[in-house]
Formats: structure tokens, sequence, C-alpha cells
């Protein structure tokens, strides 16, 4: 955590999006600013990749 800027805006991304809402939760507590990607990329392929 000590190398990511607390004052950008980071996106949180894992395969289902359950790990990634747990780091979300974890960071925001720390200060961060960041966005979870709701569903992962099991998600975002089903949207995006046709």
């Amino acid at each position: 955590m000590d190398e990511t800027d607390k004052h950008a805006e980071h996106i949180i991304v894992c395969r289902s999006g359950g790990r990634s809402t747990k780091a979300c939760q974890l960071l925001i507590e720390k200060g961060y600013k960041v966005q979870n990607l709701v569903g992962g990329m099991i998600a975002w392929e089903a949207k995006y990749r046709k």
C-alpha cells in the first residue's frame, strides 16, 4: 500500500467481485479512494466480450 497514491482513485478487480469487495473495504478504512468492479471480470467479460 505504501506505493499506491491515496489521493488517486483506484478500481479494484478480481474474478467474481467478492475478494475485491473485501479489499475495497480495507483500503477505504486506510483512507484510499477506491471503487469495486461489481461482478468482477466474469461480469465484465459477459458484457464486453461478444
